[in-house]
């Protein structure tokens, strides 16, 4: 699966965790143990390097992504915060069914986190912030960002180069 459609795919499966392109590559990139192997030049879900899907599957789940990118990039189309998504989802039940209004904890709800995580500055979301150091030292061995494999798609390296950017953007010092 190309970059993009890796993005959108994190976007709609976890709305909470993934707000931008920062977080997806913080992920795919800077994260060691995160998931994601490279095959045949591409990151991909170690869950799928374990199954084989059909060519249908495959064409059904890209179709699904490719419907929601805008200028040809992923788009992040689920901007709220973990409560107000609790909010939402517990109206469109009521909506369906009045008769929920009756069972939604509504305590539970206004006691939900407002995704305090997220409001931070991107600079402090990185998978290797600390307030000591801006030198991006820690598990460099291990991470995807500083090792792609000598087969790696031409999206993945741009993504992998877009990712670089940000971080030095952020103030980050990468190691050569």
């Amino acid at each position: 699966m190309n970059v993009e459609m890796t993005i959108q795919r994190m976007y709609d499966k976890f709305p909470k965790l993934f707000k931008n392109r920062a977080d997806c590559y913080n992920r795919l990139f800077c994260e060691p143990g995160n998931g994601y192997e490279w095959d045949h030049g591409e990151l991909v879900p170690i869950v799928v390097l374990k199954h084989s899907y059909t060519p249908e599957e495959i064409e059904r789940v890209e179709s699904k992504c490719t419907a929601r990118f805008v200028n040809g990039k992923a788009f992040q189309h689920k901007l709220m915060s973990i409560r107000d998504e609790k909010i939402t989802t517990a109206m469109e039940r009521i909506r369906e069914d009045p008769a929920y209004a009756y069972k939604v904890n509504w305590k539970a709800i206004d006691d939900a986190p407002d995704d305090v995580y997220h409001l931070r500055e991107r600079k402090r979301r990185w998978y290797f912030y600390n307030d000591i150091s801006n030198e991006v030292d820690f598990c460099v061995d291990r991470v995807k960002l500083f090792n792609p494999p000598a087969d790696i798609k031409p999206d993945w390296a741009a993504a992998i180069e877009e990712c670089k950017q940000m971080i030095r953007e952020d103030g980050y010092i990468l190691p050569e």
